[in-house]
């Protein structure tokens, strides 16, 4: 994958790989496409209690809450993978002696939420990041969303480097561009799964996500 300084291949992962027991991460899962393709407002806990295999149409409440405590819980648990993967692509850099420049910074950044994938290999968790950072209303937790609330993680450290390569920009143009650079993967990843579901033709997603990680750097420094 010459297109990336630090990563080898992608290391894709699904939800009921990561941590966590086998009912709850039906739940997450099952929850996970359904934000992705139908908004927050647009999906039915009962109907996604069903779409995962569980007869208790109250099984969602029962762990979770409500709605907004499902979101969180399925925000929470791709975010310790994607903390766990940013942080071992920071050590990988460091030991093969990989200056930390802004396109490495978001290599690491971003490669890891297209290795965030469904069954099938769709990328519902990039879609549901899109969605919660375009609404019209935005949801009122962004940074949970983008893995800033806790402190000492390596998705902050990775902003806070980037922040630095972006220093000397007016306030209100790193604002801007931030924001845009937030949802720019995302979107990338998430245009490429609708043309396939078009139909059409489209690169490998490596290509992709090279294209996105350079176009995001251009739209940082330019």
């Amino acid at each position: 994958m010459s297109d990336f300084r630090v990563i080898d291949t992608l290391q894709p992962v699904t939800m009921m790989a990561l941590q966590g027991s086998r009912q709850k991460l039906l739940l997450l899962a099952a929850g996970e496409r359904a934000f992705a393709l139908q908004g927050f407002d647009g999906v039915s806990l009962q109907s996604v209690a069903s779409d995962a295999g569980n007869r208790n149409k109250y099984a969602i409440q029962y762990h979770f809450k409500d709605k907004a405590g499902f979101l969180e819980a399925i925000l929470r648990t791709r975010r310790s993978e994607l903390n766990r993967r940013r942080q071992q692509l920071i050590d990988t850099a460091i030991e093969r002696g990989i200056a930390l420049e802004l396109p490495v910074l978001l290599e690491i950044q971003f490669a890891p939420i297209a290795e965030q994938i469904g069954p099938n290999g769709e990328t519902w968790f990039a879609r549901l990041l899109f969605h919660l950072l375009t609404r019209l209303e935005p949801w009122s937790d962004i940074p949970l969303a983008l893995g800033l609330d806790e402190p000492g993680n390596a998705t902050i450290e990775l902003w806070r480097l980037t922040n630095e390569k972006i220093a000397h920009l007016p306030a209100h143009q790193a604002q801007v561009r931030r924001s845009v650079a937030a949802w720019m993967v995302p979107g990338t990843l998430v245009d490429r799964e609708n043309q396939i579901a078009a139909g059409q033709q489209v690169a490998p997603i490596e290509v992709w996500l090279a294209d996105a990680i350079r176009m995001t750097a251009a739209s940082l420094i330019c």
